[in-house]
């Protein structure tokens, strides 16, 4: 990246061969930008920094150590004078110049001040010129990568292509989006906190000596290790709100950027919020896209490999052979509208990804006031993954009323199926609240059959069921501390069989044997008829689904 021109480069000049130079070697890197004249003695009140400051008769009767802490402290280039005037650089003013690494360039007598600033000048000139056709490359060229490359989504790969320089991308939530290679970002930022920021400071200035404004942050480090490089925060704005930052490494604590380095950051984050923009009307087209597609494989489905491929090729994903089907609904959204605006689909896909890598293949559509997410292979070998799925729902879209209901696995040409199952079991969810915020369609069991379409169960019936096969039970362990009905559930889950039953409760086999004719003498059934064992299972399995009714509940035993 092309320098701004530097006071050492300005010894370089013919004019200025001959100059005494009062400075150390960190005073001779410091850029020009200007060179302005002292004409008035309020002179420190409008000089800008990086701006060469020609002193003449002034020094007489103005430059004091005061005043000299002024000019330093507007962070100037240097100072340019004749020989003529080195009488009053005394002691003090030297020392000063050391300690701000001032430096004061001294030249001859015979050279005139325009035979001095005038090649000086053009000198910058030619840096600028020079700025400005880096800065036309660089847009240039960081438009020419983006549109080969066909994305928006590298712009971190594509500004380290041009400039290698090291940048990533936080978006509003402060989860990172996108960066650079070459540095471990990840790693880098893994003790980030937005609390630990710095206040708002000056990063740099523009070319029109604009101050760019951001924060900073320094990972910690481990003793004996390398310390880490400071990281500069460079807000990016749309509309006068704040939408992401810009983060880049700066090795030395206080330094600012280059007018050329604010540059490019300002040029990628105008690119940025092009691409939201761009990327927030596709996602509308998109959505509209994919709920067509969605809504024709509700229709009728893919019958062959070759149509599930070219659905696939649609969607941009590989699609699998079967699915199970996760609807998701909000309880807080009363309308479609509503829905609309809560859904920002931008971000939700990487936010998943964050997660859990293999949240990356899920197609996911919006239906009416749905989300409707395909859950293939991995959510098979992990079924724990589907609640760890939409806790990651709740936490991107910070709703904690979103309630989910789950499919059986069925072949991606049954996705209708799917879909109306996954739909029952949402609407018994929401319906028949049980404190739990995921219902499978498999987990109904005979529920199933007593469900209607909208989630409502007979509950005359349920609470009949309740009092003539699960009530005597509940009573009788309450009045005389037995497990009558811990007994009944285990000898039906055991199949019936006495040895695995007595095994399982730790009794002996006899006192099964008595406990069984309790319950059979308190139920009025016998656990051999077929239809007394149907009645009683299916009042068992209503039982621990918890569908009894409040002053059914009420009449349980409390531990």
């Amino acid at each position: 990246m092309p320098q701004r021109l530097q006071v050492g480069d300005v010894l370089q000049l013919e004019v200025c061969k001959q100059a005494e130079i009062l400075g150390d070697e960190q005073s001779l890197t410091r850029p020009i930008t200007s060179v302005t004249i002292m004409d008035t003695v309020r002179m420190d009140r409008w000089v800008h920094a990086d701006e060469l400051l020609t002193i003449g008769d002034f020094w007489e009767s103005t430059i004091t150590p005061d005043y000299l802490k002024r000019l330093a402290r507007k962070n100037i280039a240097g100072i340019l004078t004749k020989q003529k005037y080195r009488r009053y650089l005394n002691d003090t003013i030297r020392a000063l110049c050391d300690h701000y690494h001032l430096p004061i360039i001294v030249n001859p007598n015979h050279y005139s001040w325009s035979e001095t600033i005038a090649p000086i000048s053009q000198a910058i000139l030619r840096c600028h010129l020079t700025e400005l056709d880096t800065a036309e490359h660089f847009h240039r060229t960081l438009t020419e990568s983006l549109v080969q490359e066909k994305t928006f989504a590298n712009l971190c790969a594509a500004l380290h292509h041009i400039s290698e320089q090291p940048m990533a991308i936080m978006n509003r939530d402060w989860r990172l989006t996108d960066f650079s290679p070459g540095v471990d970002w990840k790693t880098l930022l893994a003790d980030f906190r937005a609390r630990d920021l710095t206040n708002h400071q000056i990063l740099g200035y523009s070319r029109a000596q604009e101050p760019a404004f951001g924060s900073s942050w320094t990972p910690p480090h481990s003793h004996g290790a390398q310390p880490h490089p400071r990281i500069l925060f460079f807000p990016v704005k749309a509309a006068d709100e704040v939408v992401a930052q810009l983060l880049v490494l700066s090795d030395t604590e206080g330094s600012e950027l280059s007018g050329a380095r604010i540059a490019q950051l300002e040029t990628v984050a105008a690119t940025y919020v092009l691409r939201r923009q761009l990327y927030r009307e596709f996602q509308k087209k998109h959505l509209h896209y994919r709920r067509m597609i969605l809504d024709e494989l509700l229709d009728s489905g893919p019958e062959t490999e070759a149509s599930r491929t070219e659905y696939g090729i649609a969607l941009g994903l590989h699609l699998e052979e079967r699915y199970r089907l996760m609807l998701v609904r909000s309880q807080r959204t009363s309308s479609l509208r509503e829905f609309m605006d809560m859904v920002r689909l931008e971000g939700l896909e990487d936010f998943l990804v964050a997660q859990e890598s293999c949240f990356r293949q899920i197609p996911v559509f919006t239906r009416r006031r749905y989300w409707v997410l395909l859950l293939g292979e991995s959510f098979e070998q992990n079924p724990a993954l589907r609640e760890t799925l939409l806790h990651a729902m709740r936490a991107y879209y910070t709703d904690d009323s979103l309630l989910a209901g789950v499919s059986d696995p069925h072949p991606f040409s049954s996705l209708s199926t799917a879909y109306r199952e996954a739909h029952q079991a949402l609407t018994f969810l929401r319906t028949n609240r049980n404190g739990h915020c995921l219902q499978a369609y498999a987990g109904l069991g005979v529920l199933k059959l007593l469900t209607d379409d909208r989630g409502a169960v007979n509950r005359l019936f349920l609470d009949e069921m309740q009092q003539r096969h699960i009530q005597p039970l509940l009573d009788w362990d309450r009045d005389h501390h037995s497990e009558l009905l811990l007994t009944l559930q285990t000898f039906l889950a055991r199949n019936r069989s006495y040895a695995e039953t007595s095994h399982a409760l730790f009794i002996h086999v006899n006192t099964l044997r008595a406990r069984l004719k309790r319950i059979e003498s308190l139920l009025g059934l016998d656990l051999n008829a077929t239809a007394h064992l149907l009645n009683i299972s299916l009042a068992l399995e209503m039982h621990q689904t918890a569908l009894v009714s409040d002053h059914q509940k009420r009449r349980e035993p409390t531990s």
